[in-house]
């Protein structure tokens, strides 16, 4: 659990920061171009939608067969085969789908899709899915070397600012739109190229191919894993990640940007949560390999306690300052319509940080098949939710379609974990911090309409947050794992402010 900490704790840093960034632009920036904004947003979501299936889900194997094809202390040749593999595997795929995409545009037309939006951005579209797809493998490779934080920093800080400043670009129309989509693609293919100037710094991988240990047995059970992973990945995308691909072609560009900085807003909540559960795939994955059950629970456990700890923390705190965010907005109108959609997504990713990192545990058993099956049915009901839902419900209906599937998801793969493998991640303190922030929801629902003055509810839901929540939480230490790594953390900070 150490390394998972120290990484962990590094990798939330450059998150943070990430947010900080994130925020700082959905605040002042992207409100001034929306449409821009919602335009960007679409196309990288597109993109990586279909990277799953364009890559016949390849890159997941990285991570699954990384111990049978490298020696402890050597270079290996794994980074770079798999590399090769993954660009001919492209090239297969996206020359099939070039011949078949009047299929594919059928099926959208038969959804009622704005063509338009994708036809004028095909080879936009193609171009991010290979930078995607490399990116996606890429990253696999220095998860299981256990070195995340960095490629971490250089995608998100980077995308950060030069997201931003396409954005500025465009709303002082120093470049039209379509110059900045060329941008946009510039940028990530950027992105990608430090990314792998890292990789080769770190001098653990030998830039030449080897296919000598791709046995026939080896290959099946490869192309097996690959496969399903495909499916349940493109399930998961259908599932809770199709709204923004949904959003521009049935609603507009301008409401997927609002669309997309509330998605934003809530995903802080899941930031410790993606630091932890990336850096603990490896160690999960040879725990489940060696049947070290005593390893996979304490980390399931404690992943549940300081995920739902720092996720419900973040909401409330998120919550109260919406107002002050739409106020301080150039498009404070436009904006306060994604309140409920916060709402939603928030409790929903605030469900996901409670039931952990049961997904990984069941991808890394030998049931990870089960993975393939609800995904792809949870994202086919996603896709009926929000076509019946956007025409009642707009935006809103966007939100909640995915808030019910992401949680009937998490159910089911709690419930399949407890019953099957034998692992569940509620602990007594879990539970009772759960049970503190309904009270503090409750509370400041049924008091905040008796006090007109905006200062004086603020103040009201600041007193609730911290009497009746924090106060709590660190007086009967209801987050043991959190305050060991907060105060491991301050430690470090004070012996570096101390030399």
């Amino acid at each position: 659990m150490g390394v998972i900490k120290r990484q962990g704790s590094k990798h939330s840093a450059v998150r943070i920061t990430s947010v900080a960034l994130g925020a700082m632009a959905s605040l002042f920036i992207y409100p001034m171009d929306l449409s821009t904004y919602g335009m960007l947003v679409f196309l990288l979501s597109l993109s990586t939608f279909l990277v799953y299936p364009l890559t016949l889900g390849f890159g997941q194997t990285i991570i699954k067969f990384y111990h049978e094809f490298v020696s402890e202390g050597k270079k290996s040749n794994f980074f770079f085969t798999q590399s090769i593999i993954q660009g001919l595997i492209l090239m297969v795929t996206c020359s099939v789908f070039y011949f078949l995409q009047a299929y594919f545009f059928l099926a959208l037309e038969r959804l009622n899709f704005d063509l338009d939006i994708i036809q004028s951005n095909k080879i936009i579209v193609m171009g991010l899915v290979v930078i995607v797809a490399f990116r996606f493998l890429w990253l696999a490779y220095t998860q299981t070397i256990k070195r995340i934080v960095v490629p971490e920093l250089l995608y998100n800080i980077l995308y950060k600012i030069g997201l931003p400043l396409l954005i500025v670009l465009s709303a002082y129309n120093l470049f039209d739109l379509v110059q900045v989509k060329w941008l946009f693609l510039l940028l990530l293919l950027s992105i990608n190229a430090f990314l792998l100037v890292y990789i080769i710094t770190l001098k653990k991988s030998s830039f030449r191919w080897d296919f000598s240990k791709y046995k026939k047995n080896t290959i099946r059970r490869m192309a097996d894993f690959s496969i399903f992973g495909m499916f349940t990945s493109l399930g998961g995308q259908l599932a809770f990640r199709i709204d923004n691909i949904m959003v521009a072609p049935l609603i507009g560009v301008e409401s997927n940007g609002i669309y997309s900085i509330m998605m934003f807003m809530a995903s802080t909540l899941i930031i410790p949560m993606i630091s932890i559960d990336l850096i603990s795939h490896p160690i999960i994955s040879k725990a489940m390999v060696s049947g070290d059950k005593i390893e996979v629970n304490k980390i399931y456990k404690r992943g549940s306690n300081i995920f739902g700890t720092l996720g419900i923390v973040l909401f409330f705190l998120i919550w109260i300052h919406l107002p002050i965010y739409f106020n301080l907005s150039e498009k404070t109108q436009a904006l306060q319509s994604g309140s409920s959609v916060f709402l939603w997504l928030g409790l929903s990713k605030i469900f996901d940080c409670l039931t952990s990192i049961n997904g990984s545990i069941i991808k890394f058993s030998k049931y990870f098949r089960f993975n393939l099956f609800t995904t792809l049915a949870l994202g086919c009901m996603n896709i009926w939710l929000n076509l019946q839902l956007i025409p009642i419900y707009g935006l809103e209906g966007v939100a909640m379609a995915t808030a019910i599937s992401l949680s009937i998801f998490n159910v089911i793969k709690l419930i399949f974990v407890w019953k099957v493998l034998g692992y569940q991640p509620f602990r007594k303190d879990t539970v009772l911090v759960l049970v503190l922030f309904c009270l503090c929801i409750l509370l400041s629902h049924l008091l905040s309409p008796f006090i007109d003055n905006f200062y004086l509810r603020l103040g009201l839901n600041y007193g609730l947050f911290l009497m009746v929540l924090v106060f709590p939480i660190y007086k009967y230490n209801l987050a043991p794992d959190l305050r060991e790594m907060l105060l491991q953390s301050l430690n470090k900070f004070w012996k570096r402010k101390n030399i």
